[in-house]
Order: C-alpha cells, then sequence, then structure tokens
C-alpha cells in the first residue's frame, strides 16, 4: 500500500531548539523502526480506492490485534520492549505502538517525565436536510506527552507545564500542547465519516485518558540507553 509518509521529511522548522531536538528523535526512532499503518489508510482513503489493500489492510489490522493481545499481561517496561521487538519484525503498527517506540526513544535519551495519553475526538456532525440530524463520530488517537510537570493531570491540559509537548509520530510532528491541539481539527472527519450521509459543521472536545501504567526514573532511562542505544541522538 502507497501510504504517504509523514516521518522522514522535516515538517517544523520551528528555531525552538527544545521541540527540534525532540522532533529529531522521533524522526530517527521512526526511522529505525518504520511500520505500516492500518489506520492510516484509513485515514488517507487507501483501502477505498482498492479491495487488494482493502484485504491487505485488514489482515494488518487482525495481526496487529493479536500481537496486542499477547502483551495484555506484561509489566509497562516489558511491553515496550515487546512492542520494539514487533515492530522490527512484522513492520506492523498504528498509533499506540509508534507512542510506545517513542517511550523509548525518549527514555533513552534522559527524558523521564513523558507519558501516554489517550487524545479523543469527538465530532458532531449535522445533516444538512431539514432534519437537522445529527451524527456523533468518535475516534480515540494515541501520542506520547512529554516534560507535562509534577502536577500535570491527563484530562486537564491546562495543568501541563508550559514547556509540555506533543510528541505524534503518527501523525508526523511535535508541537508544544497548547498550539499540538489545534493541528486536530478536523484532522479525522474526511478520512472516517460517511461524506455521501452527513457532513456540515462539527464540534471538537479533547480530554486525555491515562494509558500507561509506567513512572519513570533516571534508572529507567539508563536502562533504556543501556538496551537501546540505536535510540541516543547523535548531535552534530
Amino acid at each position: 500500500m502507497n501510504i504517504p509518509n509523514q516521518n522522514n521529511s522535516l515538517q517544523f522548522t520551528a528555531r525552538n531548539p527544545e521541540i527540534r531536538k525532540a522532533d529529531k528523535i522521533m524522526r530517527q526512532a521512526m526511522n529505525l523502526y518504520p511500520a505500516t499503518s492500518s489506520s492510516k489508510a484509513h485515514y488517507y482513503n487507501v483501502v477505498k480506492k482498492d479491495s487488494y489493500n482493502e484485504r491487505k489492510c485488514l489482515g494488518l489490522y487482525y495481526k496487529l490485534c493479536d500481537l496486542r493481545k499477547n502483551k495484555k499481561n506484561l509489566k509497562p517496561i516489558q511491553v515496550i520492549k515487546q512492542t520494539i521487538k514487533d515492530t522490527a519484525e512484522t513492520h506492523n503498527g498504528n498509533c499506540l505502538e509508534m507512542a510506545q517506540i517513542m517511550q523509548a526513544a525518549f527514555l533513552a535519551n534522559g527524558y523521564k517525565d513523558i507519558k501516554i495519553g489517550k487524545l479523543r475526538i469527538k465530532e458532531q456532525i449535522t445533516r444538512p436536510d431539514k432534519t437537522k440530524k445529527k451524527k456523533e463520530h468518535i475516534v480515540d488517537h494515541v501520542l506520547l506527552i512529554v516534560n507535562a510537570g509534577k502536577k500535570a493531570r491527563l484530562n486537564n491540559p491546562k495543568s501541563f507545564d508550559k514547556h509540555a509537548m506533543i510528541v505524534d509520530p503518527w501523525r508526523g510532528f511535535v508541537d508544544y500542547v497548547h498550539s499540538g491541539l489545534t493541528k486536530y481539527d478536523g484532522l479525522f472527519m474526511n478520512g472516517f465519516r460517511d461524506e455521501n450521509t452527513f457532513w456540515g459543521k462539527f464540534k471538537q472536545r479533547f480530554f486525555f485518558k491515562r494509558y500507561d501504567r509506567l513512572n519513570p526514573t533516571d534508572k529507567t532511562c539508563e536502562k533504556f540507553a543501556k538496551s537501546n542505544p540505536e535510540f541516543i541522538l547523535k548531535e552534530k
């Protein structure tokens, strides 16, 4: 499947060294462990263009579900390690797997204040006829939050530190939370909704939900730097 890849080309060109470093860590990790995303295939409507792609996409998704089931009883660090191994062998992963690889990458580079967040996007689409019927579409998207701060609560982005960053390898960007959230406005509208039935204005409401149970320390960073040195950013 020919799915547009946003990971290899530098998309964010800010002069801010904090953002640029995080962006380099993300892209280096995704180049080391590339993955074909079945959810991205749906987003770009790849599966609707070719029945072969549709079957292939379903196959990838079902295999990914099996891989996730196999990790159900593992401890948090074991889950990350297994995800790295699975991705290296299968090149298969959606936003969750990509975020878990980012966990390893940022831990190896000494970032211990990291959290996986589930971003729930609710879209309200109004039918244009006299009935004005409304359809609510919900999308769950997983990403990594870096430098959220000690007082941060995932269900309240306003509690995040001003240096808190969204690292989203699925979407292909790194940005501060307050501005990064705006990049999801209408993002999933075209890829997932039924364009023949519903269209019009929409509303989106965001909240984060804690997804992982990992509480990293300095020792956790040291362990990942030792076991996965390929993630360490080589500054020029």
